[in-house]
């Protein structure tokens, strides 16, 4: 991977917390965001989450550690599982962050023409 001042990191908050259900040890969110920092030398590492007011805690330490959190409202089913999809806002901030800071990008994309959705009118 290539490393510079536009690399950016996006994590699903929800699919990190469970994929570390199975191991052994919890993850030191701390110790992690070193690692990513050391290795990849990020612009901003971000982590989209459902908000629950309850985990108040464990947002403030995230935003300690450095992460820039980024919430979505979060919904409970019938069967009282909270569920927060964070699918669309992680690849709006991509987006947002990737082509829209870059106008010789955005401009060529503005430029390529699409049979389905036009980007402006």
């Amino acid at each position: 991977m290539k490393i510079n001042a536009k690399t950016r990191i996006y994590i699903d908050g929800a699919n990190l917390y469970r994929s570390m259900k199975f191991e052994t040890e919890e993850l030191d969110y701390a110790r992690f965001y070193r690692y990513l920092n050391d290795k990849y030398r990020p612009e901003a590492v971000y982590v989209f989450i459902g908000f629950v007011g309850i985990h108040q805690p464990l947002y403030d330490f995230l935003k300690r550690c450095g992460y820039k959190l980024v919430f979505k409202e979060t919904l409970q089913n019938k069967d009282g599982e909270i569920k927060g999809n964070v699918d669309a806002e992680l690849i709006v901030q991509y987006i947002s962050t990737t082509y829209l800071d870059d106008p010789a990008i955005f401009k060529k994309i503005k430029k390529t023409p699409s049979r389905d959705v036009p980007l402006s009118q």
